[in-house]
């Protein structure tokens, strides 16, 4: 029973922070909603945000070894022959 309470656990959790989310997400937008109304600014070498319309690169992302840039982590290894056949003795 305990390793059952112990194996569901933290399925539980996970799914509990799946559901709550949106809740977080609803949270900030609206304390972002609040500070421009009050008229706060980010601190001071926060990156500026990118206007709507700013045109954005269509180069990967998640693979930049495809840019050539990068040297991949894996090297795939050349392929080999066929197997020899062994015998069974007998």
């Amino acid at each position: 029973m305990v390793l059952t309470i112990l194996a569901v656990a933290p399925v539980l959790a996970v799914l509990l922070v799946m559901a709550a989310q949106p809740l977080f997400e609803l949270f900030d937008a609206r304390a972002s909603e609040r500070d421009r109304a009050a008229g706060r600014t980010a601190p001071e070498g926060t990156p500026a945000a990118l206007p709507e319309d700013y045109p954005l690169p269509h180069a990967p992302v998640a693979f930049p070894e495809a840019l050539g840039d990068v040297t991949p982590g894996v090297r795939i290894p050349a392929q080999r022959g066929p197997l020899p056949r062994v015998r069974a003795a007998g």
